[in-house]
């Protein structure tokens, strides 16, 4: 009879002992299984080494160690290889996918969930398929494309609830109220995560609980409840330290931070957050690094330190950057396309092998000929379903080229905004730095003064309007602007730009209001007040000496048309076809040489879009241009 090895009771102790403090306190556990690893190397203990290894990565996983856990997970693929555990490398695959999904690789994510999906498929384990359905589930919604994933995560609590997974009914209520909430249904969203909070308690789920406390806390903080949102923020982020995940310590902290701020407490916001950043960066997860940084960035404005506001948006910026990679999307949509064809193919040889199973069961001549016939005109169909399905990858692929021309394109717009904008500040910028070094010499008299002043005042105006517009632009593009719809009066809101513009209009330009004191729209505020500022500005830029502008309104169908007439030097239609394509850059200089960036009139495109409405312009018959733009009338 073949003796166990001396140590391999103290081995399968540390095990256990591991696997108690699971739950208990990862770290702890930890360092017992990374004991029982050690001595199972030295003793050649080879079984237990396969036990330990997915062990030990479950454990790094639970403290937020995304890379020391796929560094196991990989160790764990190659012995379940080795050993031809089928289920074991359904389970490799499905928590390298979680790894890389901590990591905010998606597309590394989506290939080994779908790996694991497929091996759990080959060998029926319900438990393990719904687990990856769940998981592609979660790549989809961090895309956005929350139909795929609302699709993937019902039918995962469907295999669940089959199965009687209390947990996995758990994991796929707390996804359902995170979809629900990125979709605005906030209401929806705190029912279903109340729902996973309540399981998780009863049966103590205490990996999922506290990220199902901070997601409650984050969605209370949508909802304006910051008492509650502080509760239960407060609540995650003991579970996450007594835990040690630094992962999940980093997004409650930055939770915690968004509470403070909203309280304006920014001194114990930027304190939090301050601390979560490390964290963030420790664990591998961007997305939270990221939008610490932007939180840190906004708070540094506020207090008007610029040089650290410019610092946190940077390196958001290219935190940002690393994430938003559109290779990742088109690994991943090239790679669903795939799996879609594979499985086409699969059916079409599943079909083709019945029909010759039939064929050798007649013996009939007549049968025979029938089944022929029947075989023919079935390779035919499924010729064509062949030809169909690769018609549409060919499409599908095709796509995935326009876009990445398209985005092509808006990086060769960007760099061109940026240049200009470069140009564009250091003029005003240096203009006023030269008259500062004439002041200091006393080589400036004050009539020289006076008359310069005008001029530093224009580029001074201009510089702000270029960065008020290059901020807009930029939150526009991270989808930071959040459409806030008040009723508004138009002329009162019309009557502040002139009065703000007067003073830079030094052409002798005449500024009607016509429009009537009872027009009201529904709209952000904010973004129409830009849209007209942007406008009045463009009307008085291209007309010339001593002319008129005209701004009106008119009702019809539930909207509200606006209109910005000039009498200056006008538009052809080539132009107009340029003005607000996000492709192209185009401007051009006033009649008193004034510099354009061809920036606002796009901004005002986006902002009057989103506010519902449409903008075009129009060339007038006796000279000059009119700008029209519709809104919903109040």
């Amino acid at each position: 009879m073949k003796k166990d090895h001396p140590d391999s009771l103290k081995i399968s102790h540390l095990i256990k002992l591991g696997r108690l403090y699971y739950d208990l306190n990862p770290k702890q556990g930890l360092d017992y299984v990374l004991l029982a690893d050690s001595l199972a190397g030295q003793s050649g203990v080879l079984s237990l080494r396969a036990k330990i290894i997915p062990l030990i990565a479950n454990l790094y996983m639970a403290q937020g160690e995304y890379q020391k856990a796929l560094e196991y997970d990989i160790k764990a693929l190659q012995w379940s290889e080795y050993q031809n555990d089928d289920r074991g490398i359904a389970f490799a695959y499905n928590n390298l996918g979680t790894d890389y999904m901590e990591m905010d690789n998606y597309g590394k994510a989506y290939e080994y969930f779908n790996r694991s999906l497929e091996k759990s498929t080959e060998i029926e384990d319900s438990l393990l398929i719904a687990v990856g359905l769940h998981n592609i589930g979660t790549v989809f919604k961090v895309q956005k494309n929350y139909d795929q994933a609302l699709q993937y995560i019902n039918d995962s609590r469907a295999i669940s609830k089959s199965i009687d997974d209390i947990e996995g009914e758990a994991y796929s209520l707390q996804e359902l109220g995170e979809i629900a909430a990125l979709m605005g249904n906030l209401d929806i969203a705190i029912n279903y995560l109340w729902k996973s909070l309540s399981i998780s308690e009863e049966n103590d789920f205490a990996q999922l609980l506290p990220f199902t406390q901070v997601e409650i806390a984050n969605l209370y903080v949508k909802m304006g409840d910051l008492k509650k949102a502080l509760e239960h923020c407060q609540k995650g982020l003991l579970l996450h330290e007594n835990w040690g995940n630094k992962a999940g310590m980093a997004e409650a902290l930055l939770v915690l931070g968004k509470i403070y701020q909203a309280h304006g407490q920014d001194q114990k916001a930027d304190s939090v957050l301050q601390k979560g950043l490390p964290l963030a960066i420790a664990s591998d997860t961007k997305e939270e690094e990221a939008k610490i940084y932007y939180e840190l960035y906004e708070l540094a404005l506020q207090d008007e330190d610029y040089q650290q506001a410019l610092h946190y948006f940077e390196s958001f910026h290219i935190t940002e950057d690393s994430i938003l990679n559109m290779a990742q999307n088109t690994a991943i949509n090239k790679l669903h396309a795939q799996y879609e064809f594979e499985e086409k193919d699969r059916e079409i040889a599943s079909q083709m092998n019945k029909i010759h199973r039939e064929e050798f069961l007649r013996n009939v001549l007549v049968v025979i000929l029938a089944l022929f016939g029947f075989l023919i005109i079935n390779l035919y169909r499924s010729g064509k379903k062949r030809k169909k399905i690769h018609e549409q990858l060919l499409a599908h692929q095709a796509a995935i080229e326009k876009q990445s021309s398209e985005l092509e394109e808006v990086n060769r717009l960007k760099d061109k905004f940026f240049s200009i904008i470069s140009h564009d500040l250091r003029s005003p910028i240096n203009s006023l730095h030269s008259m500062m070094d004439l002041l200091e010499s006393e080589h400036l008299s004050q009539k020289e003064l006076t008359g310069l002043l005008p001029r530093i005042k224009r580029r001074i105006s201009h510089a702000k309007s270029l960065l008020d517009n290059l901020l807009e632009w930029a939150l526009l593009q991270m989808n930071k602007i959040n459409v806030k719809k008040e009723i508004i009066v138009l002329r009162d809101l019309v009557e502040q730009n002139i009065g703000m513009l007067k003073d830079f209009n030094d052409k002798s330009i005449e500024i009607k209001n016509e429009i009537d004191i009872s027009y009201k729209v529904m709209a952000d505020p904010n973004m129409i007040d830009l849209i007209f500022r942007n406008l009045i500005s463009n009307a008085l830029k291209f007309s010339n000496e001593g002319g008129e502008i005209k701004i009106e309104a008119e009702k019809e169908k539930g909207f509200l048309t606006v209109a910005i007439l000039d009498n200056g030097i006008g538009l052809d239609s080539d132009s107009i076809e340029k003005l607000f394509n996000n492709r192209t850059h185009y401007s051009r200089r006033g009649t008193a040489n004034e510099k354009g960036t061809g920036l606002g009139l796009k901004l005002c495109k986006e902002f009057v879009e989103k506010n519902g409405g449409e903008i075009w312009a129009e060339i007038n018959k006796g000279g000059g241009s009119t700008f029209k733009f519709t809104l919903p009338s109040a």
